[in-house]
């Protein structure tokens, strides 16, 4: 039987989506920055790993990571394409400073 949450959440969010484009961008935006952190996260532990098997499977996990961001960044892009390099850019000013 599916989870009542679930099943909310499959409702609301396309509805939440449809009112309001501009949250459906930034959740994908999100989702994209999620992925590329966590393919960086994974790379810095690839690093201090010494099995070269388990290096390469890390590795390997990194490029599906970046994968799967890009392809977050390739939605937004076609839903507007300004926004989100300014919000990206944005982001990565507020993470420096």
């Amino acid at each position: 039987m599916p989870n009542p949450r679930h099943l909310i959440i499959r409702w609301i969010t396309p509805l939440v989506w449809n009112l309001f484009p501009k949250q459906k961008l930034a959740t994908l935006m999100q989702f994209s920055l999620v992925e590329k952190d966590s393919g960086c996260q994974l790379l810095q532990c690839a690093n201090l790993i010494d099995d070269p098997e388990l290096k390469a499977y890390l590795f390997q996990h990194v490029l599906e990571e970046f994968f799967h961001a890009e392809i977050f960044e390739e939605l937004c892009k076609k839903m507007s394409p300004t926004h989100l390099y300014l919000k990206i850019c944005v982001l990565v000013y507020q993470s420096f400073y």
